[in-house]
C-alpha cells in the first residue's frame, strides 16, 4: 500500500475466489464471477493452470512471487486512461480510441480479514488489502464511458480504493490501468 508506485505503475487487485466454499473455507470476498475470471484467463492462455494464490501481470501470469523474484512491470506505452469519480458516477475517457474497448471498473476494499474455520487454514485470521468488492464492465466505440458503481456508498468498508482498466472485448489483458484512494 505504501509502494510509490502504487496507482501510477502498479494496480493491484485480489478477485477472491469461490472454488475452496466446498471445503468449509468460505470466504465472504468470494464470487463465482471471480472464479470464472480466473477460468478464462487460462482459456485465454493468461495462465498455464487454475489456482490461489494466482498472479497474473499485464493480463500474463507471473509465478515470481513463489521465488521472492522481483516484479518486472510492462513499459508504458499506452494512452492515457482518465477516471474521474463523483458519489457512485464514474466517467472514464481513453484517449485515441478507434475501436470497441471495455472499460473496467472495480471497488477495492482494504484492511479487512477473514476468519478461516476448516481447512489447512483453520483457525487463522487472514488480512486482506485491495479485494474486489465489485466490478462493472462497459463496451464503447467512442474512448468515453459513463457508470454507475453503488457499491462506493453501500459498502460499509472504511478504506476503500479503485481501479480502472481498458481491454478488446474478447480478451482480459489490460491495455491500460490506473486507481486510486476513495476519500470517506
Amino acid at each position: 500500500k505504501s509502494d510509490p508506485r502504487l496507482w501510477k505503475q502498479i494496480v493491484p487487485m485480489a478477485f477472491h475466489v469461490d472454488y475452496w466454499d466446498y471445503i468449509g473455507w468460505s470466504d465472504r470476498f468470494a464470487s463465482a464471477d471471480y472464479s470464472a475470471r480466473q477460468r478464462t484467463h487460462k482459456n485465454q492462455g493468461n495462465i498455464r493452470s487454475v489456482y490461489t494464490p494466482g498472479f497474473v501481470v499485464d493480463g500474463r501470469e507471473w509465478r515470481g512471487w513463489f521465488r521472492r523474484g522481483a516484479l518486472q512491470l510492462p513499459d508504458a506505452d499506452a494512452n492515457e486512461l482518465r477516471v474521474d469519480v463523483n458519489g457512485t458516477l464514474i466517467n472514464a475517457a481513453y484517449g485515441g480510441a478507434s475501436e470497441q474497448l471495455v472499460l473496467n471498473v472495480a471497488l477495492l476494499g482494504f484492511n479487512l480479514s477473514n476468519h478461516i474455520s476448516s481447512g489447512e487454514n483453520s483457525g487463522r485470521q487472514l488480512n486482506h488489502d485491495f479485494v474486489v468488492l465489485q466490478q462493472k464492465s462497459m463496451l464503447s466505440d467512442k474512448g468515453n464511458w459513463q457508470l454507475e458503481l453503488s457499491a462506493i456508498e453501500d459498502s460499509p468498508v472504511e478504506t476503500k480504493g479503485i481501479a480502472a482498466w481498458i481491454s478488446h472485448p474478447d480478451s482480459l489483458k489490460p491495455l491500460q490501468a490506473t486507481g486510486g484512494w476513495l476519500a470517506n
